[in-house]
């Protein structure tokens, strides 16, 4: 595969390396923030098994919150507990492919692409 060709392609690599850098460099909490880890369960109903092949965490500093999911897996119906984070007001994707999130008062619920990492930012 040739750079020309990658450089065309917005599904290559190469592009998603550079969205990736361009991100980092739009919220610098990616780089130097605080990190919190939160508890992944699988399936459609609300379960206490936690799922390890999916990780979820926030990274925040003073103005930006972002919260990244990563499936390691296949796709999947998960549930992320942001118990912590109650006061949400909306979550914006920057990064990964279209999801359709519903929230309730302790979990986000999605089905999430198969090895496929997201990006949200939170907005309080």
């Amino acid at each position: 595969i040739s750079v020309e060709e990658e450089e065309n392609d917005p599904a290559s690599i190469l592009s998603m390396v550079k969205e990736l850098i361009r991100l980092r460099h739009s919220y610098p909490a990616l780089e130097k923030g605080e990190i919190n880890f939160f508890r992944i369960y699988a399936g459609e109903e609300n379960t206490d098994k936690e799922y390890i092949r999916a990780m979820a965490f926030v990274v925040y500093d003073e103005s930006d919150y972002l919260l990244v999911i990563a499936n390691l897996h296949e796709a999947r119906e998960l549930q992320i507990d942001v118990s912590g984070l109650s006061k949400i007001k909306e979550i914006n994707r920057l990064y990964g492919p279209e999801l359709f999130l519903e929230r309730d008062s302790v979990r986000l619920h999605g089905t999430f692409a198969g090895q496929t990492v997201y990006l949200f930012e939170l907005l309080f």
